[in-house]
């Protein structure tokens, strides 16, 4: 993976501090926490590599008022929303290197 890459992110819950042995793996502007190792069999991210560009406009559509009441700016919100395919090569990296071959 990049040093830097872009990745779908959208939550409501932050991890604010690492259980004993947990190593933080990445970091955002607003996250400290947005990939983390808890051991070498177990890793955690904050972000969203499941979800492609269309999937997080039609989620921010569905909550456009909450986001809105948030005082989010939805509309340049959705401008922003681009492809991120280094952040959704981590759920590749993940099952090729946890999931056995043929599973």
């Amino acid at each position: 993976m990049p040093e830097r890459f872009t990745a779908q992110v959208t939550h409501v819950d932050s991890v604010v501090r690492l259980p004993p042995g947990a190593a933080p793996l990445a970091r955002s502007e607003l996250e400290d926490y947005h990939a983390i190792r808890f051991s070498e069999t177990c890793f955690g991210v904050q972000f969203h590599p499941e979800m492609d560009a269309e999937v997080m406009r039609a989620y921010v559509e569905t909550r456009r008022e909450i986001l809105h009441a948030e005082g989010f700016g939805v509309d340049a919100m959705l401008a922003g929303i681009r492809e991120a395919e280094a952040g959704r090569r981590t759920l590749a990296n993940f099952v090729r290197r946890f999931v056995p071959a043929g599973a």
